[in-house]
């Protein structure tokens, strides 16, 4: 992207996003009238921007739902069968696992 249409996309951006969300439509129709590209890619930064993001919540407010199901005792990864969970925090879990393909 050249650095003009950076700058310009950055302006654009900035004032949209200074816009209530019902006039941004009105505000981009008046300042990209002549450049419908900009606006489909100032439309997409703005939805990326309202969109609620992983990191918008309260910490420790992660649901069930929303963290994948911990392994079970019993279960097989590969050559590993699962005992238990040692620990879990920050981004992972740590299982005991003995290898269960050995005769």
């Amino acid at each position: 992207m050249q650095a003009d249409r950076w700058e310009r996309l950055e302006q654009v951006f900035a004032e949209a996003l200074a816009q209530p969300g019902a006039a941004r439509s009105a505000f981009l129709e008046r300042r990209c009238a002549d450049d419908a590209e900009l606006r489909l890619e100032i439309e997409a930064l703005l939805k990326a921007h309202d969109a609620a993001g992983v990191l918008d919540g309260e910490p420790g407010q992660a649901t069930s739902s929303s963290l994948p199901a911990s392994l079970e005792p019993g279960a097989r990864l590969g050559a590993w069968q699962i005992n238990g969970l040692i620990g879990r925090g920050g981004m992972g879990e740590i299982y005991l696992a003995t290898r269960a393909d050995q005769g």
